[in-house]
This record gives structure tokens, C-alpha cells and sequence, in this order.
């Protein structure tokens, strides 16, 4: 079938089919992206390192460096992060 007579085909097809269509594909794309992330892309490697590096200064207490040292290595991450009151007067 050429790309013509699948465009035909298509256009043809009820409105509802080509949301449905639509929101298929996007489904297809999106699995394939979180796939990335779960057989441990280099690419969210590379950018959760340069993340962690570059955010260090901003948990400079022993609880907090610990918890970014570990938080978000699987995309099935259950730790989660408990948010403190942060007193800008000392």
C-alpha cells in the first residue's frame, strides 16, 4: 500500500476512529520513551548525574545529600522526599 492510498484511507475513516488513532500512536511513542528509562538509557543517566552535580550547594545537610545520591536512579522510585519549613532568618 502506498503512503497515498494509506493517506486516502485514512481521511476517509470517522472522526472518532482518527482520535482514537491519534491517541494509539501517542501511546506507542510514549512506551517507547519510558522504555528508555527502564532499561537504564545513558541519556537519563548522563542528565540525572549532571542534575545531582549541579543542585549539590542546594543540600549541603547530611539527610538531604543522602536522599539525592539515590532518588529517581528507576523510574519505579519509591523514595520519597519529605518537605521541611526552610527559615530564611537565622
Amino acid at each position: 500500500m502506498t503512503y497515498e492510498m494509506l493517506e486516502q484511507e485514512i481521511k476517509a475513516l470517522p472522526e472518532d476512529y482518527i482520535t482514537e488513532l491519534g491517541l494509539f500512536i501517542t501511546y506507542l511513542k510514549l512506551k517507547a520513551h519510558f522504555a528508555d528509562f527502564a532499561n537504564h538509557n545513558t541519556d537519563y543517566e548522563a542528565a540525572l548525574n549532571n542534575w545531582r552535580l549541579g543542585s549539590q550547594e542546594l543540600f549541603n545537610n547530611a539527610d538531604d545529600a543522602a536522599f539525592m545520591q539515590t532518588v529517581f536512579d528507576t523510574p519505579r522510585s519509591t523514595e520519597k522526599y519529605a518537605a521541611k519549613e526552610i527559615n530564611i532568618f537565622p
